[in-house]
């Protein structure tokens, strides 16, 4: 298993090129999904973003239980963290396509993702959408407890999640039963899972006592809700086209 974790951290061995394994990994992904998404036609865009969730939740396992062979705390070695963020501007241009607004040559929208990437990965502006965690880790010391109660901005992120995936299906023309049901679901189960804390969320939890995993584990229990809320509405669209 820890080989295994080792290949997948490393992108099948791409964190030994020399030098530049950042760039020859994301060079590498922007050229795979070219091939799946525009030659081979593979657009199962809610799929590829489920797989997306899993995998960037498993690769916090695998960096945690490998980072220990490397010396430097950011080592080069391991390249998941490009694979996984060059991943995310092409999966947006899939969802373009699929809503017919590339307006031009889709391959320089490849070209574009992968130089924009680099350009940000290189030069790490500060990432002003992670504000809260930034917040979070200057206040936590005020408080007794490692994760404070009266620290919510986490609980109101992670409840955000499903509701803005409820507006994304609600744009798109795929809300297959009453919408208030919708919102009531994505309440019941964030809560659920925030309580209850089924893995990963229980691993952020009890892993990460600091400001890291007092946000990560409610973030999980939002995708979890979306996940849930994925597949109840899959069935009803599928009980319409049978009924």
């Amino acid at each position: 298993m820890k080989k295994l974790n080792l290949i997948f951290v490393t992108f099948f061995g791409l964190g030994y090129f020399y030098k530049i394994p950042g760039t020859v990994t994301s060079l590498l992904i922007t050229s795979l999904l070219f091939f799946f998404f525009e030659i081979l036609k593979y657009e199962n865009l809610n799929l590829i973003c489920i797989s997306f969730i899993l995998i960037f939740f498993y690769s916090f396992y695998a960096v945690k239980v490998t980072e220990k062979k490397f010396t430097n705390k950011d080592p080069k070695e391991i390249v998941i963290d490009e694979a996984l963020g060059q991943s995310l501007p092409i999966i947006y241009i899939l969802y373009l396509n699929l809503n017919n607004e590339i307006n031009i040559k889709i391959e320089i929208y490849y070209a574009l993702s992968f130089f924009f990437f680099r350009f940000f990965d290189i030069f790490k502006p500060f990432p002003v959408n992670f504000y809260s965690f930034y917040a979070v880790k200057v206040t936590e010391k005020k408080f007794i407890n490692k994760d404070p109660k009266e620290i919510v901005i986490d609980e109101a992120l992670g409840q955000s999640l499903p509701i803005i995936y409820i507006l994304y299906l609600n744009l798109n023309n795929e809300i297959n039963i009453k919408i208030e049901i919708y919102y009531a679901l994505s309440f019941f189960f964030f809560r659920f899972f925030d309580i209850f804390k089924p893995f990963p969320v229980n691993y952020f939890d009890q892993n990460f006592k600091n400001f890291f995993g007092i946000i990560m584990d409610d973030i999980i229990a939002g995708l979890y809700s979306i996940i849930l809320i994925y597949l109840i509405n899959l069935n009803f669209y599928e009980f319409k086209i049978t009924s």
